[in-house]
């Protein structure tokens, strides 16, 4: 199973020095906090105060215990002797950040024993929330979880399938009776495919993209070629389907065969591009 965000704060698999340098770029991120400092970044005692401000107004302590789940008493036992360190100490601001989960009922019976004038606490929800804003990347990345760069494959194919339904035009093969009957549905195809390559640039994707792409492109023109451009069907009297037209057995073998084979061509490459791009780039089908 993939560790999630919430798994890493609660299970903290890091040492204490990245906790305080992932607390000190949450804070920062906030932007109601002043620069602060790590009181004791090799280690050893800290007063209480693992971050703190130049005035020593700002105190923070952070607690992340190393792959161990704590209950809320150890919780609370940190938090009060933390907070009373920093009071000693004349902060004015007491923050507590930890990546264990608090009730909110256990968080406001915290901050009301605390004898800091403005005391917050942040636990693993309130952090949650935060890192998983759309700009707070950097923060995730401090977690382990590095962002995605899109390479032009992924944002190709992730545009045509916003141009092109591939679930509709896999629905269209199922409604055809190849070769003589076809829903109109594929003028939609047709048209996406059309509006797509306005701006597609097929020849910057990678090698193996660029087969699949091609060959897929070409046999959905065969098709559209034989469907509309070759004066071999026709609208049916409700105008939903093309019909092949009447026409002598010898040409109506030719264009049969000819139509079964651009027909199955489209269907074959169409499920291979399908299943390279969730093979490769784990794109579903729209």
């Amino acid at each position: 199973m993939e560790k999630s965000i919430s798994s890493v704060l609660r299970m903290w698999p890091y040492s204490a020095g990245k906790s305080e340098i992932f607390v000190n770029s949450l804070l920062s991120s906030i932007g109601t906090y002043p620069a602060l400092e790590n009181v004791s970044p090799l280690g050893g005692r800290d007063g209480g105060r693992d971050l703190q401000s130049d005035d020593g107004y700002f105190r923070v302590a952070c607690y992340f215990p190393v792959k161990e789940f704590k209950p809320y008493s150890d919780i609370e036992l940190k938090f009060l002797g933390d907070m009373s360190k920093a009071a000693k100490g004349g902060a004015k601001h007491f923050t507590f950040v930890t990546g264990q989960i608090l009730q909110l009922s256990e968080k406001k019976s915290l901050i009301s024993r605390s004898s800091v004038p403005k005391t917050v606490i942040y636990d693993c929800t309130d952090i949650l929330s935060l890192v998983s804003a759309p700009d707070a990347g950097f923060l995730r990345a401090e977690l382990g979880f590095s962002e995605k760069i899109k390479s032009h494959d992924d944002e190709f194919f992730s545009e045509l399938y916003r141009q092109v339904s591939f679930r509709k035009l896999i629905n269209l093969f199922n409604d055809s009776i190849a070769p003589k009957l076809f829903p109109n549905g594929f003028f939609e195809i047709f048209d996406g495919l059309d509006y797509f390559n306005q701006t597609a640039q097929p020849k910057l994707l990678s090698r193996q993209f660029k087969i699949v792409f091609d060959a897929w492109e070409d046999s959905v023109g065969e098709f559209r070629n034989d469907l509309l451009y070759r004066d071999q069907f026709e609208s049916t009297p409700d105008s939903r389907r093309l019909r092949l037209k009447q026409m002598d057995y010898v040409q109506f073998e030719r264009v049969s065969k000819e139509v079964n084979l651009s027909f199955d061509s489209m269907v074959e490459n169409t499920l291979s591009l399908a299943r390279t791009a969730e093979e490769k780039l784990k794109l579903a089908i729209n």
